[in-house]
């Protein structure tokens, strides 16, 4: 599709699919590395705090940080992978993960900064940014493009749908606290509510958070890049090749 014959509307149907895809292909090998990379030094973090009533020092906070943002390098790249019809192992994801870690704290930190200045400026700037960059992460990953390039070059991928963007974006974020919502409910119902909420469900909250996101937004790259194509057909081609 050229870009003056693009939609104003995702295929929201097929992008749910591509999820559901994705979960039942390779669930289990996803859940293994959010679990280890995120849950696992959230769980440490809250052990430290009840160990020694304090909050982890700054020094210790880094390597958390640092494993987080693998862990959601590793789900992008294995969605990718899936997307691309790649044989998706443990392994190979790691390793593409581990080499995309500086695009990927790169590209998260200045979404963030981007965004909450955004909203601060009446709001309508920081939507707008949500909306443009929501899939900036899967693009660097996949056309091996530089942060500010990827950044950049997603204004065009977002033209003409970033309302449904939003709306999606907007969506996977309220199924976020719905869920985040549900283990703090769960964790009421427990004599030891308080043990359980800071040892189990938080980690594994952060865990299903970074999940998420990182699977939504890898799916709506590759729905939005395959259904509606602004840009030119030699990147679309490298990235579907």
């Amino acid at each position: 599709m050229t870009g003056s014959e693009q939609s104003e509307t995702i295929d929201f149907g097929r992008l749910v699919s591509h999820v559901a895809a994705l979960i039942k292909s390779h669930g289990a090998m996803l859940a293994f590395i959010v679990l280890l990379f995120v849950g696992v030094p959230e769980f440490l973090k809250a052990l430290w705090r009840f160990t020694t009533g304090e909050y982890v020092p700054l020094l210790g906070l880094a390597p958390a940080f640092v494993l987080n943002f693998l862990g959601l390098s590793a789900v992008v790249t294995a969605s990718l992978q899936h997307s691309q019809g790649e044989d998706v192992r443990l392994g190979g994801v790691l390793s593409e993960a581990w080499h995309a870690l500086p695009q990927t704290i790169a590209i998260s930190f200045i979404q963030t900064l981007g965004v909450m200045l955004g909203l601060m400026m009446l709001v309508v700037p920081g939507l707008y940014l949500i909306a443009t960059w929501a899939m900036a992460l899967p693009y660097a990953l996949s056309t091996n493009r530089g942060v500010i390039r990827s950044l950049r070059e997603c204004v065009e991928l977002a033209d003409g749908v970033r309302w449904p963007i939003l709306g999606f974006v907007v969506a996977v974020q309220v199924i976020c606290v719905a869920i985040g919502a549900a283990f703090w409910f769960a964790s009421k119902l427990s004599t030891s509510s308080e043990l359980i909420q800071v040892f189990v469900m938080s980690p594994i909250g952060l865990a299903v958070f970074v999940l998420i996101n990182g699977l939504s937004s890898a799916s709506l790259f590759h729905v939005v890049a395959w259904d509606h194509d602004p840009l030119p057909d030699s990147i679309v081609n490298e990235i579907f090749d």
